[in-house]
């Protein structure tokens, strides 16, 4: 978000011809990745991918003054450590369901309240609730 940040204000200042975008900045760090940050290969793949894409969300709403409750959207902030909620996505590509669980890349089995009762693949956002993961939405 920094980087963003960075070339927007770059933009708004005009040393930059176009806005940012969550698919260049996607590319900049595919470009160094390997090098600078090898962790993120032990990872899944939508660890590093829909962070850009939320956050391409967020400052899309910005541009065009999409308003959430009669108020226009700011700005796209940093989280403030200790003061959201951690959580990931999970494509349904990665996840396996036996009846009431569901198995998650890292994390293993866990438990659902029901079983899913369609098939096909499903995507897990997961959400830390203190001492367990739980899936937020299926």
């Amino acid at each position: 978000m920094a980087k963003w940040h960075e070339q927007y204000q770059e933009f708004v200042e005009g040393k930059r011809e176009k806005k940012p975008s969550g698919l260049a900045l996607k590319k900049a760090l595919n470009a160094i990745k390997r090098q600078e940050f090898p962790w993120m290969y032990e990872v899944s793949k939508y660890a590093s991918a829909q962070p850009f894409i939320f956050l391409n969300r967020a400052w899309n709403d910005f541009f065009k003054k999409k308003k959430i409750n009669g108020r226009a959207v700011g700005k796209p902030r940093f989280k403030k450590k200790g003061k959201c909620s951690d959580s990931f996505y999970v494509g349904g590509d990665q996840v396996n369901t036996q009846g009431r669980q569901v198995k998650i890349p890292n994390l293993g089995w866990l438990k659902m309240a029901e079983s899913i009762k369609y098939g096909g693949h499903i995507p897990v956002p997961l959400q830390d609730a203190g001492f367990q993961w739980e899936l937020k939405a299926i």
